[in-house]
């Protein structure tokens, strides 16, 4: 179209790439790219990092206003049957535990139609125009991973949007608080045995990890806000009558302000280190991702509302 385009490692910082899958696994999805049509010298210049910028410097003087989506699949499967429009209609995933179910295929379409539409009347713009695609929307992987490269250094304004359970045609501008966000990765490490032989030699991570996992769920609210907590992924043990000597999960926990996110980090750390001590397993707790609460400006809430 015409625009300056940055791409993978020149817009993106691998320091803050939190919860990046292995360099094998990144190969092999490269390999994918290219087997489904990629471009290999695009891919190449993204050194296995996503994340795109495209600017238009319009030459007039006025303000930086830059766009900005998320582009990023989520790790779950497409619906493959009848009912789900995408199947029936052709654009299902193709590829298994890759979908697009936040719909961030559809922010890439809409910002390249309005990255089309803006270079095809540019005459009419002034100052500088930034698209910004950004992966790894959660967690704080993406975000911060982009803005730490400078791509919003120089940004007056900032324009984000997600697509929502909202009829089509619809824009809704009173998002304006976003909720602390916080990712970790656990590991129990027990010891195996067998259940009738030698049970008591055993230690079981399985029961370490289930324990936790109920009791993180069973945290009280937080008279301050909202509090959410999930434990999403559990993997545990080696078969059916072995005690088992290992169990990971991943969890995640959001809240409406800081001081409440903090109270549920600490009430979820005791609750996983007082659950590996009453099974005497070892526990290593990873944080994978952090994302700060924010607010809008309500100046520019108006104006999109307005416009729209």
């Amino acid at each position: 179209m015409g625009y300056e385009v940055r791409a993978g490692i020149e817009v993106v910082n691998p320091e803050f790439c939190v919860g990046r899958p292995s360099e094998e696994e990144i190969g092999k999805f490269v390999e994918r790219a290219l087997s489904q049509g990629a471009s290999p010298s695009w891919l190449n210049r993204m050194g296995g990092y996503t994340g795109v910028t495209a600017v238009l410097e319009t030459g007039r003087p006025g303000p930086s206003v830059a766009l900005r989506a998320d582009i990023d699949a989520v790790c779950n499967q497409e619906t493959l049957e009848a009912g789900h429009v995408p199947f029936e209609k052709g654009f299902a995933s193709l590829n298994s535990d890759a979908v697009h179910a936040c719909g961030h295929d559809g922010h890439t379409a809409i910002m390249l139609a309005a990255a089309e539409r803006i270079m095809e009347e540019r005459e009419k713009f002034c100052g500088t125009i930034t698209f910004i695609f950004q992966p790894s929307e959660e967690g704080g992987g993406g975000g911060k991973a982009m803005a730490s490269k400078g791509v919003v250094a120089s940004v007056d304004y900032l324009f984000t949007f997600h697509l929502s359970l909202v009829p089509s045609h619809v824009i809704a501008g009173g998002c304006s608080d976003f909720v602390d966000n916080r990712r970790f990765d656990v590991t129990f490490t027990g010891r195996a045995a067998h259940p009738v032989g030698d049970p008591q030699n055993g230690k079981n991570a399985l029961l370490a990890a289930c324990s936790a996992a109920m009791n993180i769920h069973c945290i009280p609210p937080h008279g301050d806000g909202c509090v959410w907590v999930n434990v999403g992924v559990l993997h545990a043990g080696k078969g059916r009558n072995v005690i088992a000597p290992d169990a990971f999960f991943q969890l995640e926990s959001r809240a409406a302000r800081e001081n409440v996110a903090d109270y549920a980090e600490q009430r979820v750390l005791r609750v996983i280190e007082h659950s590996a001590a009453m099974f005497d397993v070892q526990v290593k707790v990873e944080r994978i991702g952090h994302a700060l609460t924010g607010k809008s400006d309500p100046e520019m809430v108006e104006l999109v509302l307005e416009e729209a």
